[in-house]
């Protein structure tokens, strides 16, 4: 089991620092950041979908909402908002995903490379945040 976490770890780690460092090849990366953040809470909505859970559908729409408020807020150069939200997302993943009836609808591989895939691109977009201010 331990090699599993790992690897999916590992696996979201490299996806999230993918993310952040390719975001500019696709116009404006801190556009690309917002709508991220509102892609990894619709993923989940999708999810439930797939499974037909109709109760997961309701809690992950008001992620989507709760995640696109914070890219909402992001815009006029508030990048900080985008930052957080993909710092707070993980608490998503776990909070309902991994440990709450939500890991029915979501498989535990996702939830995993989806905790470390926000953390790294959190932190990456805060120090690129820094860097855009200097």
């Amino acid at each position: 089991m331990t090699t599993y976490i790992l690897t999916w770890l590992i696996i979201g780690a490299i996806a999230g620092a993918g993310f952040v460092y390719l975001a500019g090849f696709f116009g404006s990366p801190q556009s690309t950041y917002r709508n991220g953040l509102v892609v990894a809470a619709l993923i989940y909505v999708g999810l439930a979908i797939a499974y037909g859970n109709l109760v997961w559908i309701g809690i992950d729409i008001i992620g989507v909402i709760i995640f696109g408020y914070f890219a909402w807020r992001s815009r006029n150069k508030a990048y900080d908002w985008f930052a957080v939200g993909w710092a707070l997302h993980p608490l998503w993943d776990v909070g309902l995903q991994s440990w709450g009836t939500g890991r029915e609808v979501a498989p535990s591989w996702y939830v995993i490379a989806c905790i470390s895939f926000d953390i790294v691109a959190a932190v990456l977009m805060f120090l690129l945040i820094r860097e855009w201010r200097r």
